[in-house]
């Protein structure tokens, strides 16, 4: 049970700038002597002597996190390491670049890069961008070739669930037809909200032209590959290359030509 673990989850926040967690932990984790400071005050009718609490602050985005986070946490603690000594670099993460990622070349609209192109990691991401947006949210998604071919109607039917208009691409075709992978995808759609344009650097320059002021566009499955794999081929391809070239294109007269920084 929940309540017998070393290391329990009490409260997730998960904002825009990061995970704000409040922690208890016990039994072989805890602490042996009294912590300098990140400690809470504990109420003794509710939480027995051995047991510490503690607030974590974290810039990795997405409810999701905060799992990957205690596994971390159970690893560290498990090999010595006190959480005077975490809680400091824990606030220090550099998130991965290419998930959830965001970028900023001073446009009003954010952008995410993220390398979701699973049924889970949709279910995952696409509620946190919703909840932490503004305005609204123009998704951009394919599906790799040759690979897993069932969970496509499932993904059509989440991007388009969630998001307010969505644009289905290519994603590493292979030796499949492109077109024939986006009909996979719409198979599962209860929404009509999407349109179809297989060239993905042209998908990415229609899903910025369609953002306004407060909108999220996410451009999701590929992250920071560096190619794109065609027929029987890899050639160079990058969507933030991509994405730096069309909002040059876009503001020259407002953005910086070089490239952008990830927030």
């Amino acid at each position: 049970m929940a309540s017998e673990a070393d290391l329990r989850i009490e409260t997730v926040k998960s904002e825009r700038s990061g995970l704000i967690m409040i922690i208890t932990i016990r039994g072989k984790l805890a602490p042996s002597a009294p912590l300098k400071q990140n400690r809470m005050h504990q109420n003794d009718s509710v939480r027995a002597e051995e047991e510490c609490v503690y607030t974590i602050k974290c810039p990795l985005k997405g409810d999701f996190n905060a799992w990957n986070l205690c596994a971390a946490l159970c690893a560290m603690l498990s090999r010595g390491m006190t959480m005077d000594d975490i809680i400091p670099r824990i606030s220090r993460i550099r998130p991965v670049a290419g998930r959830m990622e965001e970028l900023f070349f001073g446009q009003p609209y954010r952008i995410v890069l993220d390398y979701a192109h699973t049924v889970d990691a949709f279910r995952q991401i696409l509620p946190y961008l919703v909840r932490t947006g503004e305005g609204r949210l123009i998704t951009l998604t394919g599906s790799a070739g040759e690979r897993e071919k069932e969970k496509r109607p499932e993904i059509g039917r989440l991007v388009t669930e969630y998001s307010d208009t969505v644009i289905f691409t290519m994603d590493d075709p292979r030796t499949e037809d492109v077109n024939e992978i986006i009909e996979d995808l719409i198979s599962g759609c209860k929404k009509d909200n999407y349109i179809r344009i297989p060239d993905r650097a042209e998908a990415i320059s229609a899903a910025i032209r369609l953002a306004r002021p407060g909108d999220t566009v996410l451009i999701a499955g590929k992250g920071r590959d560096p190619f794109m794999a065609l027929g029987e081929i890899y050639i160079p391809y990058s969507d933030y290359d991509v994405i730096a070239s069309v909002l040059s294109d876009c503001h020259k007269n407002t953005f910086p030509s070089s490239a952008g920084t990830a927030r």
